[in-house]
């Protein structure tokens, strides 16, 4: 596993309203190893403050306010799929997933429709996302990312706010979509069991560090790991 997101001191200051800051990380160390060729990262943390800041670090979206890191792929600005998903409610699906490819400077239609494809959205692409639920609305924002065809996606903890039985689809998707397009997926969460299985490998994060935790099978041994 030598494919790496490395953090060195890293700090980040929230800008809040009013001209108000808040720093949530704090010289942030750690190295996340990707697994060989393709897979999923999980990142434990419970309500951490920085969670979301540190996936948007990894995704590119924001820069360090101290600090440096660096990653295997350059300056590209990887896909950042929020925990609470985004879809235009005035745009259909296909419309919704096209919004990406098109901002990306290519509108290619044969990646869209492998995007819609992948997510399992096909026969839906002229339904209106504001009707759907939120494992519908994960798919979309999952296939919009999809489809520029990155090697690598960020998610925010998919997990929030759903049903077991939405949890377990959103895990066996994320698991397809990894194996099949041959891409990475990191996923933070704080739903130990869907982090079990969904990931290949598996960290825990502080807004101080992100440690390693040996691979184990069951989320029983990775609650003994944490506590």
């Amino acid at each position: 596993m030598n494919n790496i997101f490395e953090f060195k001191s890293v700090s980040y200051t929230s800008k809040l309203k009013g001209n108000f800051e808040k720093k949530v990380l704090t010289g942030l160390n750690g190295t996340i190893l990707l697994p060989e060729n393709s897979g999923v990262v999980s990142i434990f943390s419970d309500s951490e403050p920085g969670k979301e800041e540190l996936m948007q670090l990894l995704s590119g979206l924001i820069k360090p306010t101290e600090g440096g890191m660096s990653n295997i792929f350059g300056k590209t600005i990887l896909p950042f799929v929020p925990s609470s998903p985004s879809t235009l409610p005035w745009l259909n699906v296909i419309e919704n997933v096209s919004i990406a490819s098109k901002l990306a400077g290519g509108g290619d239609s044969a990646s869209v429709e492998k995007a819609i494809e992948m997510t399992e959205l096909d026969g839906y692409e002229t339904h209106f996302p504001a009707e759907k639920s939120h494992g519908f609305l994960f798919r979309v924002a999952l296939a919009r990312a999809l489809s520029i065809m990155p090697p690598c996606v960020v998610i925010d903890d998919p997990y929030v706010a759903c049903s077991k039985e939405v949890q377990d689809e959103i895990t066996g998707l994320l698991r397809k979509v990894a194996s099949e397009l041959k891409i990475y997926i990191i996923v933070s969460t704080s739903n130990y069991a869907q982090g079990v299985a969904v990931g290949d490998v598996y960290y825990w994060f502080t807004n101080k560090e992100i440690t390693k935790l040996t691979q184990v099978v069951g989320a029983d041994n990775i609650l003994s790991m944490i506590y």
